[in-house]
Order: structure tokens, then sequence, then C-alpha cells
């Protein structure tokens, strides 16, 4: 997973360097980076997307808004980014995603430590010209063979997700279950707040 975490770490920052190539070191930019939750791996987003401005020495004011697992803020932090003329968001884990991607068209958006913005319905397709990111999304038939490599003993993998997801994700995970002849189980919830629950 940290490996993981990493290769998708690099991604961001290569989108956040493409950015700060069309900025100059003069006045300061305004950028608000909202996180979903208070968890370690949102937060080392937060601290190098803040240290790659530092290091290319472009002046920047941030705005940090904590969405704490609450959607509902989503319209308010919107209606604050637009008020304080913020030239670049970022948005950090899939909550904050959902809770911006409708209010805040026209501001660059780039979408972090999302798993797939598409299957989950934060872009309607790949042509939306405002919104930025890389996925953490890796492949079924992937999945399978690193599970098999650190716990050869686990069967039968259990698969939870979203009651939203099920159309793309029970066919593709199927699929790849059967080629990598994993055993594999499903349980869908209706919300992130039932996962705890369904452990």
């Amino acid at each position: 997973m940290r490996k993981l975490f990493q290769v998708f770490f690099s991604l961001i920052l290569f989108l956040l360097f493409f950015f700060l190539q069309n900025l100059d070191a003069g006045p300061a930019y305004r950028i608000a980076i909202v996180k979903s939750r208070a968890l370690e791996p949102y937060q080392q987003a937060v601290t190098g997307i803040q240290k790659e401005f530092e290091e290319q020495g472009v002046s920047v004011t941030v705005d940090i808004y904590e969405l704490l697992g609450d959607m509902e803020k989503g319209t308010e932090f919107a209606r604050q980014i637009k008020e304080k003329g913020t030239d670049l968001v970022f948005a950090v884990g899939t909550e904050a995603s959902q809770a911006l991607v409708n209010h805040l068209k026209g501001i660059p958006l780039v979408l972090s430590m999302v798993y797939d913005p598409l299957t989950e319905g934060l872009i309607k397709d790949t042509a939306a010209s405002h919104i930025y990111g890389a996925y953490l999304k890796v492949s079924y038939l992937r999945q399978f063979s690193i599970l098999k490599e650190i716990a050869p003993q686990l069967t039968p993998a259990i698969i939870i997700y979203r009651k939203q997801m099920e159309q793309s994700l029970v066919p593709e995970a199927t699929a790849a279950a059967e080629r990598a002849t994993a055993q594999l189980s499903f349980l869908s919830i209706d919300s992130l707040k039932d996962f705890s629950n369904a452990l």
C-alpha cells in the first residue's frame, strides 16, 4: 500500500509541477486545499503540495478546509473559495472531490486520493476542462496478484463497495478473480459511514 501511495503521490506532484510552469514568482497566488478527513495519508498530501510550491519558489497563500466527512460543508467551502478569488483548488480524498466538483466550474480543480473519478461519478467524461488529477485505481488482476504474494492463505477475498459502483465493479472484479483463480465475495454498503459496520 505504501508503494502504491508513493506512485500516486508522484503523479500528483507531476501535475503540480505542470501548474507551476504556468505561474511566476511574482505576487502570491491563492490556493485552497480541501481535506476529506483527518487521516495521515491526506495530511501527507497536503504537506507535499505546500512543500512543492515552496521549493519551486512560487509565493502562495494557502487556505486549508477540513471537510471531516461532512458533505454539506462543500457548498459553503465552494462559496468561500470563489469569494477569495482562489486560483487553484486541491480536493484531497473522494468526499472532498464529491463536495466540490459541481460547485467550482471555472476554477482549476485537482482531484487527489480518489480511486476512480469516472466510476464514482465525479466527472461525466474525460473532457472536463477544469478538472485534473491522478487516480488510485489498480487493476483487480494486479490486486489479486499482490494479495496472493503477501497473504496466500487469505481466501476468499471480500470486496466492500458502495451500491452505486455495482454495475462497473462487480463484473470487472469477478472476471479478474476468475483469471487469477481467486475466490471472491462481495458486500455492498450504502455510504462510507456504513464501512465500519461492514467490517
